[in-house]
């Protein structure tokens, strides 16, 4: 299929399976998108994508919104108006689920807001975002604060369509000192679930960087990994490296979704993307507030020759060694 580049400073890849937006009335390459939401704030603010295809393309079971806000200091409250708007405007492109990045309630980088403004998963938030998904009949996978019992953890949430509950997963792999001091770590792996016919899991940030987490959801079935993550700058070797290499040793769809920016005195990296199970994105962001609308194809658009046999050809390890050696 011959495709014309990406026109944009963020991300220049061929690809397909990236949605064309195209700029209409609207000259600047980052200005402010019109929505049905009353206020708009910086994760309101896209990077406008043009990609045209010669061919038509086929029909994809599944699309997903990565939305790279820029990281802000306002309340809870502000943010939730704001994540409103952008899954208006998603389903706009007949988005099935919307993914926004780590802890973006009550934000990253605020340890003092995490113990004071966490919530429940039956309070105010989770209550407004069922709505919410309820309303616009569309997925919504975002990562917040939670309180249970008096223990704090960072987690991330998928509602359905209609509101419910798919999954719930709280990190186990916490990074630094202040994820450390501010969270729990959760105790249980992430459930597998479906969404338009795919199996989903769920990781936080740090935890696609140690194989063993992704290599787990693959062997339990899961075909899209989410990844809610807060990635600051000076670790964009996940985005370059890691988060390719996991989707191709599992034969997975890895959706990796960051600020951009820098919030209380800590700059993200940016640079959200979907991977594909052959190691390449099917569409990244660069470093301005950006959505990203990506079509999943279907694993048997992919050449058998090019994907991964890791997960069938991996033999068990054993304590015995065929290797002469001193004892």
């Amino acid at each position: 299929m011959n495709i014309e580049k990406a026109l944009t400073l963020g991300y220049s890849e061929e690809s397909q399976y990236a949605e064309t937006i195209h700029p209409g009335p609207l000259a600047d390459n980052s200005c402010q998108v019109k929505s049905p939401s009353k206020t708009a704030i910086s994760i309101r603010r896209y990077r406008l994508y043009t990609i045209s295809n010669t061919e038509p393309i086929k029909e994809f079971k599944l699309k997903l919104a990565v939305i790279q806000p820029r990281a802000s200091r306002e309340f809870p409250e502000f943010t939730l108006t704001s994540l409103e708007g952008a899954v208006a405007d998603s389903k706009l492109h007949d988005v099935d689920v919307v993914i926004l990045p780590e802890l973006i309630l009550p934000g990253y980088n605020f340890p003092k807001r995490h113990h004071s403004m966490a919530q429940s998963l039956n309070g105010e938030w989770m209550r407004n975002l069922s709505k919410i998904a309820q309303k616009y009949q569309c997925a919504i996978v975002l990562g917040w604060a939670e309180r249970f019992e008096g223990t704090v953890y960072n987690s991330v949430t998928a509602l359905g369509s209609r509101g419910e509950i798919l999954a719930h997963y709280r990190k186990r792999q916490l990074f630094g000192a202040m994820e450390q001091k501010s969270f729990a770590p959760g105790r249980s792996p992430s459930p597998v679930f479906e969404i338009a016919g795919y199996k989903f899991g769920l990781l936080i940030c740090y935890e696609i960087e140690l194989p063993e987490y992704a290599r787990d959801l693959a062997l339990r079935g899961a075909e899209v990994v989410i990844v809610p993550t807060a990635n600051p700058v000076g670790y964009e070797h996940v985005q370059d490296i890691l988060v390719p290499a996991r989707a191709y040793e599992n034969r997975q769809f890895v959706a990796y979704v960051n600020y951009c920016g820098a919030q209380n005195g800590l700059a993200f990296s940016g640079t959200s993307l979907v991977a594909g199970p052959d190691g390449k994105a099917l569409a990244q962001a660069g470093h301005e507030a950006t959505a990203l609308y990506v079509k999943l194809p279907e694993f048997s658009d992919y050449p058998k020759r090019i994907l991964s046999t890791q997960l069938d050809d991996l033999r068990k390890l054993t304590d015995q060694s065929d290797v002469p050696h001193r004892e």
